[in-house]
């Protein structure tokens, strides 16, 4: 019963001295409940009510009273059955609002506790009604709780409920939908259940087609959209199609929505599940903010990646030849597919790591018929150069270089015409299948394409080299000296370490990219600007400011699951003996003549000092500024010419080396130089 401490809303029991006799019809045929429910037991609400009691007490079925209860009140109320009244009421507007509003209370303290009693489109209209009169706030919150529990049942025309409220600005009671949702979920510290995720699945839907009609309404807010539509945990929506469809409907019925709001909204959609209809039209949808755009490409070219590498790999044997003629039998399981999978790529994994294994013995073999002297070589990427001990009076000449085929034949060429040593080339066969990469991925410009999941296979399948390493290195008399092996490569120290065998480190990048991939990942850069990649920052520690963004650094620095491999390099690096080159190195050009001219004055033009020392020596200690990116980096014509007007702007005198422009733009570039 309603509670008789709250004035507007007097209990049933002051009310019965001016009772209203209500209309009834003949009550249904109820099984178990002969002769309680007659015309003359239900007159009056209070007799409804008291009958109801007394049925409960005697143990009938919820979903029994709920049945009576609502059959009822949609003869007293048709508004509750879904339908109009058919005949206006004689009473004057302010009796029949009294009326509903007095039998809405009343209604709401007898309701079966048990959920499933009653549909939740009922409990909806409830609400609406109960909503509509003003019922004591009490009311309108146990109504929303009991609805909120069925939430998963709803249907999208019951829960469409007006705004009637004068302070709320949209004309949908989008307020009360989100409460709905929250008891839903349990997000609103209601201590509700965890919900099962078919159920949590429905009501997603329900919400994305909510949102896509109250987008029409020009009151709702950013805010209030953004605030219903994270209601929902992440894991409820398989497809974020409807909700697409929702934020491009509210774009397109507010175009006063600022770019920053758009942005906002479109954060709330996850690009991957996007059907491909979706992704194709917010591809071409012109009011989407262009990051988002990009995203979705990414997306749908990411899986266009994963799905060729599925059918390649379909095609290389993992399928049957013949589905036709396998014997029909029981569809297996996801789990017992997944098992299966699992079970094979292990299998596959440890037949190629086998043939690694076959491939290095033999290739030892061979080497051991056809030479008696074994040189020792160097490595770089997934190669080591190697050096062999010789005794005091012997010089250290020969090398082995070991590698893959395709790198070997690559070196090969620029080895025999500028090495000046004997360099002979061991080739280990790279497992590329055993990861599942490509036949001949055995460099990363050789890759498909650059993605994270891609690399990180091929420094997998590059790690599978050590066992071969290690079984050729012992089978080579006497034992190597010395490694020489590349930074990105750490696992080349368990072979230096199980052979005792001194490691040098030959370590590629700059001490610049080394001090501010040191001080980002220090600083922990990457979790504060992960979600919005193009946000440019100041790189911490460092004496100068240097702006960049998340999208312009190395992927090595901002792919994902890359710190562990990070982690290995460092704990390499601390474990291997370092390499302090004394500049400027030249790896290559070791003939006598390039030799002779390095460093040499007489072999400068004219025998004269360049003009740019005399120019260097005119000027201060400390006063001019020095620019080199090395002999790797390539500018085109507009970047040299930004650097140059930074250069010129800076007011400081400068010396930058720049290298030949080999594109048609080289006269543009000649301006720039010194």
């Amino acid at each position: 019963m309603i509670s008789s401490a709250s004035p507007p809303s007097p209990s049933p029991k002051t009310l019965t001295s001016r009772k209203e006799k209500l209309p009834s019809p003949p009550p249904p045929p109820v099984h178990g409940v002969p002769s309680v429910l007659d015309d003359a037991n239900v007159q009056d609400l209070d007799h409804f009510a008291m009958t109801l009691t007394g049925i409960k007490a005697k143990g009938v079925r919820p979903e029994l009273l709920g049945s009576i209860l609502s059959h009822y009140a949609s003869r007293w109320l048709p508004e509750l059955s879904g339908r109009a009244a058919a005949d206006p009421s004689p009473e004057s507007p302010t009796a029949a609002w009294l009326k509903k509003r007095f039998f809405i209370e009343t209604l709401a303290s007898v309701l079966p506790a048990e959920k499933g009693s009653l549909p939740c489109d009922f409990l909806l209209r409830l609400l609406r009604t109960a909503s509509m009169v003003g019922a004591e706030p009490s009311c309108v919150r146990e109504l929303e709780a009991r609805a909120a529990m069925q939430l998963d049942e709803a249907s999208l025309k019951e829960l469409m409920i007006p705004a009637f409220s004068h302070t709320c600005g949209t004309l949908l009671d989008v307020g009360m939908v989100l409460r709905l949702v929250r008891r839903f979920t349990g997000s609103d510290d209601s201590g509700a259940a965890a919900r099962s995720g078919a159920s949590l699945a429905r009501v997603a839907k329900l919400v994305d087609s909510y949102l896509a009609e109250a987008a029409l309404d020009a009151g709702l807010t950013v805010v209030e959209f953004e605030e219903l539509a994270s209601a929902l945990p992440a894991h409820a929506r398989a497809m974020d199609d409807g909700l697409y469809r929702a934020i491009d409907t509210y774009i397109k019925v507010h175009p006063s929505t600022s770019k920053q709001e758009r942005k906002s909204l479109c954060r709330l959609i996850d690009a991957r599940k996007l059907s491909a209809e979706a992704a194709l039209h917010a591809a071409q949808n012109e009011r989407l903010p262009v990051r988002s755009v990009i995203q979705v490409l990414f997306s749908e070219h990411t899986k266009l990646n994963r799905l060729t590498t599925e059918w390649s790999g379909s095609f290389n044997g993992s399928r049957s030849p013949n589905p036709a003629l396998e014997p029909p039998g029981r569809c297996p399981s996801k789990r017992e597919v997944l098992v299966q999978q699992q079970e094979m790529r292990r299998l596959r994994d440890d037949v190629a790591r086998l043939q690694v294994h076959c491939h290095a013995l033999q290739a030892q073999i061979d080497r051991l018929t056809a030479s008696e002297k074994k040189k020792k070589s160097g490595f770089f990427r997934w190669s080591s150069f190697l050096f062999r001990t010789t005794t005091a009076s012997e010089t250290v000449e020969e090398y082995d270089f070991i590698s893959t085929p395709i790198n070997a034949a690559r070196a090969a060429a620029a080895a025999g015409a500028h090495a000046g040593v004997s360099i002979d080339f061991v080739e280990l066969p790279f497992p590329c299948a055993a990861v599942g990469l490509p036949d001949g991925c055995e460099n990363l410009d050789l890759l498909p394409s650059l993605e994270s999941h891609r690399v990180e296979l091929f420094f997998s399948a590059a790690a599978l080299l050590r066992d071969p390493l290690k079984q050729y290195l012992l089978a080579q008399p006497p034992s190597p000296a010395c490694m020489i092996a590349d930074a990105c490569n750490p696992w080349t120290r368990f072979v230096a370490g199980e052979l005792r065998m001194p490691r040098l480190l030959f370590y590629g990048p700059s001490c610049l990219y080394t001090l501010c991939a040191r001080m980002i990942k220090h600083h922990i850069i990457w979790d504060r600007y992960k979600d919005d990649p193009f946000e440019p920052f100041d790189v911490p520690g460092l004496p100068h400011p240097l702006r960049i963004s998340m999208a312009r650094m190395p992927w090595l620095l901002t792919a994902p699951g890359w710190e562990g491999f990070l982690e290995e390099i460092i704990e390499s690096e601390a474990k291997g003996k370092k390499v302090w080159t004394l500049g400027p190195l030249s790896l290559v050009h070791k003939d006598p003549d390039n030799k002779a001219a390095r460093g040499n004055r007489v072999s400068i033009v004219g025998g004269e000092e360049h003009r740019v020392i005399r120019w260097l020596d005119e000027k201060p200690a400390r006063s001019v500024i020095y620019l080199s990116f090395g002999s790797i980096v390539r500018h085109d014509a507009a970047q040299l010419m930004e650097i140059s007007h930074g250069l010129e702007a800076a007011g400081r005198p400068f010396l930058w080396v720049i290298k030949e422009a080999a594109e048609a733009s080289s006269q543009e570039v000649e301006k720039c130089r010194l």
